[in-house]
């Protein structure tokens, strides 16, 4: 195991309140643009969907019911315990439901974190940028603890079902414990100004997808397969999709998704490395589509639903008749 490059630090702070030119190509497209498919067959799921999607049935095709909130997040969201949707505002993160009736779960984190993620025990991942380090907040206590430091900015954030965290900074893609008790590097792209960005686990939790933008205007989806219970295989390119993409989850089935940052097209990946237009949202010329995520299925947070954020403006809700990837907080 080769350890992470960091400083940690177990310190509590008590508050009040492109892709690597060595990537070995598997990538099944055979062009550097998304792939856009017609399906004249068009269902929609009107109520949550509990049970795991049928992954032999085909998955649901556009157009979706689609739906905002007017909440104004930041560049990441995602989902904590007791069925808020979680963000930075300020210095501090917020929940908050549908209404926007945000409440004050932990003052004092972070400015503009490019990574929030809920754990199952109610704490909060902070991936903080500008003073490189990963914070775990505890809205029960009003602490903050600083798990990691010396990253270079760290940016996306993932969670498995036993609370371990996967998370990209600029030039790698690694894991660490909450506690900070075990860590390891999964790759080190060779050229430093590479920016991995959003991750995906997938529901088995044995393959792990990246976001990466190029410097020629294109993003490649890059895919990592576990080998064993701390080892990762070598990377490879599921799809390269012209444009620039920051933000990717997934459903239970493996197929992933996710949203051009300025055009606000959302996409659908499947593991046979095809790509199907799903939408394109309205920004009104607003730019920053940054995050998205299924919902955990609490407090009316569908996990058949695909929130989208065009941050500091408002949240999409996508119907999408296709369960997500269990989330750590989901009942």
């Amino acid at each position: 195991m080769r350890i992470l490059p960091l400083t940690f630090l177990f310190a509590l702070a008590c508050t009040p309140n492109g892709a690597g030119p060595d990537l070995k190509e598997k990538q099944r497209n055979g062009d550097s643009g998304v792939q856009t498919t017609t399906n004249s067959t068009t269902t929609s799921s009107t109520s949550p969907t509990t049970d795991p999607f049928n992954c032999d049935e085909p998955p649901t095709a556009p157009p979706f019911d689609t739906v905002s909130y007017p909440i104004q997040t930041q560049e990441d969201f995602d989902f904590s315990l007791g069925g808020y949707l979680i963000y930075q505002s300020g210095i501090a993160v917020v929940g908050t439901n549908k209404l926007a009736e945000e409440t004050v779960l932990s003052a004092g984190t972070a400015g503009d974190p490019r990574g929030v993620h809920g754990l199952s025990d109610g704490r909060i991942v902070i991936m903080s940028p500008w003073d490189g380090a990963i914070k775990i907040a505890d809205p029960s206590t009003g602490g903050l603890v600083v798990l990691a430091g010396s990253l270079n900015i760290p940016n996306g954030v993932e969670v498995d079902m036993n609370g371990r965290i996967y998370f990209t900074s600029y030039g790698e893609v690694g894991w660490t414990e909450p506690d900070g008790s075990a860590n390891d590097v999964i790759y080190e792209w060779p050229n430093s100004g590479s920016s991995p960005n959003g991750t995906f686990l997938s529901e088995d939790e044995q393959r792990l997808t990246v976001a990466v933008p190029n410097f020629n205007g294109s993003t490649d989806f890059v895919s990592f397969d576990r080998t064993g219970p701390d080892t990762w295989g070598e990377p490879w390119v599921l799809y390269t999709a012209s444009g620039f993409f920051s933000t990717i989850d997934g459903d239970v089935c493996g197929n992933i998704y996710t949203v051009e940052y300025n055009l606000g097209k959302v996409y659908r990946i499947a593991q046979d490395g095809t790509g199907e237009l799903l939408a394109t949202l309205d920004g009104n010329g607003i730019w920053g589509f940054s995050a998205m995520r299924f919902g955990p299925g609490q407090n009316d947070w569908e996990r058949d639903h695909l929130y989208i954020s065009l941050r500091n403006t408002k949240v999409f809700d996508m119907d999408i008749g296709m369960t997500g990837r269990r989330h750590p907080t989901t009942p």
